[in-house]
Parts: C-alpha cells; structure tokens; sequence
C-alpha cells in the first residue's frame, strides 16, 4: 500500500491546476464557449428553486445583461460570487 505521506507528481498538478482555476478571469461557460462576466448584479430562485443570477456582460451594453443559472458559471467566478453574497447577504443563494 503507497505511504500517505509521499506526494506524487499527479498531485502537485493537481494542485497547480487548482490555483491556475482560482487566479483566471471570470467567465460563463454555456453552450462549450466561455463569456467574460463584468460582474453579478442579482440573485433570484427560480420555481423549481434553482438559483440564476443577473449577468452584466464584460465590455457590453445593460442592454445584453441577462439571467444564467449558477451551474453554468465556471470555477473562475468563486470569487465574483463570494464577494456579490457578502454585499448581498439577504439575497438567495
């Protein structure tokens, strides 16, 4: 049986991906293409009682924001939302 306590190389990459995860832009995967999130502006649940939140779009119009359900939003965004839950505390999520 492997010793716990040896790290093997599978697990610094793993590691390493992690962090690269955490550190990129946040974007919205829908559809396999990836859209840059300028920031979250609303949370609401759906009937089913699915959580979307309301999209502001990076580089683009009010006019385009739209509402995403939150499994389409990438590892990139914990950030993002973390920081849009601790502004909007009484807000679902």
């Amino acid at each position: 049986m492997p010793d716990p306590s040896i790290v093997s190389p599978a697990d610094h990459l793993f590691e390493f991906l992690r962090e690269l995860l955490s550190t990129l832009p946040a974007c919205l995967h829908c559809d396999g293409e990836f859209f840059p999130v300028g920031r979250i502006l609303d949370s609401q649940l759906r009937d089913d009682d699915e959580l979307w939140y309301l999209i502001r779009w990076k580089d683009r119009p009010a006019s385009e924001d739209s509402w995403e359900p939150a499994y389409n939003i990438v590892p990139g965004n914990a950030r993002m939302v973390n920081a849009y839950h601790r502004a909007h505390p009484n807000k679902p999520k």
